[in-house]
């Protein structure tokens, strides 16, 4: 017995894609659903932790409210030397939520 990488249930007849894996009959028809992968413990911590390590001052031009709330010397200091421009530190949104 095999596992389809679509569904997770056992089974007896099914196909290899080299792609996938195997497949059980049930699935061949059907789109593939995305694998999820498991994230241990430690890590949903981390990223918990060292969150403010990782935003980014910009996101699709927009600049970042997290990242002016995060690092305010660092986004005056952005504006003094003409990096982002009054409007833009005035009117940062919430790009990363």
């Amino acid at each position: 017995m095999s596992k389809c990488f679509n569904c997770n249930q056992d089974f007896e007849r099914g196909k290899f894609s080299p792609d996938r894996g195997w497949i059980c009959e049930d699935c061949l028809g059907y789109k593939i659903k995305g694998h999820n992968d498991w994230v241990p413990q430690r890590i949903k911590d981390d990223r918990q932790k060292f969150k403010r390590d990782l935003i980014q001052p910009y996101r699709e031009g927009e600049f970042s409210k997290e990242f002016k709330e995060a690092y305010p010397s660092q986004a005056k200091e952005m504006l003094k030397s003409g990096t982002i421009t009054k409007d833009q530190y005035k009117g940062a949104k919430e790009v990363w939520k």
